[in-house]
């Protein structure tokens, strides 16, 4: 069994200077290319990327990794994996709209025990421990007590390109549009899912959606009280593809604005 407070440590102070190095970065230039039409990657993705994976294979080898770019890099421990994220919402970051994010989980037997999620633009650092809260810079949160959906504030997603799952994405957006408060389409579902644990958001929902996005944020959501789900309410997992993420309170009626 490890040490969850240890390793969080070591966590936050990588997550800190990773996105102090991403900063760097952005004001000295960088490269882009395109992994397939829509799906952007650059040079600062991978720097990030290596540093974290470095730092982390260093710290803890025994390990195993996944991450965007590097793909999965197996360690003599199987049971814990890394899932990281280096730069979530490239797209924004290309053309300069403040909403990315930098986002490391750590998952045992495919169960998130840690996450942490660095708001580089603003200078916020989400995580959370398994069974032990969530915290932005330290300071404890919790989601929003928001009971209906006409005073919600929502966000969903789209996944890149010509994704299929992107007819049930703009379905679920036209639909909430309709009913909440107001809706938005951000483009960076770690920084949209600690939005929701913080209290600023009130809801988050996407299919076609990877783990590696999701991992860290679902957890600091269900620490700060929230609930996460598949789309029509069943158990959630990382392996699903999609996700529902409320403050709880409004969960069933998102439920409803999914189905078909």
């Amino acid at each position: 069994m490890i040490d969850k407070k240890h390793v969080a440590e070591n966590v936050l102070e990588v997550i800190r200077r990773a996105g102090e190095l991403l900063n760097e970065l952005a004001g000295s230039g960088f490269t882009v290319d395109f992994k397939r039409r829509a799906d952007m990657v650059t040079s600062v993705d991978k720097a990030v990327e290596d540093y974290i994976v470095q730092r982390l294979q260093t710290a803890f080898p025994k390990f195993s990794l996944f991450s965007e770019e590097a793909g999965l890099l197996e360690a003599e421990n199987t049971d814990y994996l890394w899932l990281i994220d280096p730069l979530d919402g490239t797209t924004n970051f290309v053309h300069g709209f403040p909403y990315y994010c930098i986002s490391i989980a750590l998952t045992c037997r495919g169960e998130v025990v840690l996450g942490a999620v660095n708001d580089v633009t603003r200078g916020e650092i989400f995580h959370a421990i398994q069974g032990e809260g969530a915290f932005l810079n330290g300071r404890r949160i919790s989601v929003s007590q928001t009971a209906n959906l006409r005073d919600s504030l929502v966000v969903t997603a789209f996944a890149n390109g010509d994704h299929p799952a992107n007819e049930a994405n703009m379905r679920h957006f036209t639909r909430a549009m309709k009913v909440c408060q107001a809706v938005r389409r951000t483009g960076s579902a770690a920084l949209d899912l600690s939005y929701v644990a913080c209290g600023r958001l009130d809801a988050y929902v996407q299919k076609g959606i990877n783990s590696y996005d999701i991992a860290a944020g679902c957890l600091i959501l269900q620490e700060a009280g929230g609930k996460v789900s598949s789309l029509d309410g069943q158990t959630f997992s990382l392996t699903l593809g999609e996700v529902m993420a409320t403050n709880g309170l409004i969960h069933s009626d998102m439920e409803a604005l999914t189905l078909n």
